[in-house]
């Protein structure tokens, strides 16, 4: 099917990226058990900050390609501060790597509009170049 936004090959990159963070989650798991003390921490710690919060950035970043709204990809957001601070620039870095050639970029007000609905406040903000949120 024909997406304005991303190519049917980019849209299978994210979704094997996805995957594969998924998997690295299972497999430090795993791994976990065979340490104790820092090493077991150091690995637990990479686990539920940098792959965690990668995969929830890959996963927004899929959801916008297919028009899906933020609410149906989040149902709560209980962490505003880790969202705007390291998802959001991952989301945007994301969508501006994997979107069709020719494609403006897009940029923080847009993603905060997708998040709020398109509030007038937020779209007021989009500056020149950067796509409308829709």
């Amino acid at each position: 099917m024909y997406n304005e936004r991303i190519s049917d090959v980019n849209l299978v990159k994210l979704k094997i990226k996805a995957k594969s963070l998924a998997a690295e989650a299972a497999i430090i798991r795993k791994e976990e058990n065979k340490f104790g003390g820092m090493s077991k921490w150091d690995l637990q710690n990479h686990r539920k900050w940098n792959v965690r919060n990668e995969t929830r950035a890959t996963l927004l970043a899929i959801a916008w390609f297919k028009h899906r709204d933020y609410d149906r990809s989040e149902q709560s957001c209980r962490d505003e501060g880790k969202r705007s601070a390291w998802i959001e620039p991952r989301v945007i870095t994301m969508i501006n790597k994997y979107s069709r050639k020719g494609v403006e970029r897009f940029c923080k007000p847009e993603f905060l509009g997708w998040v709020i609905k398109g509030s007038n406040t937020v779209r007021a903000k989009v500056p020149e170049g950067c796509l409308q949120p829709f």
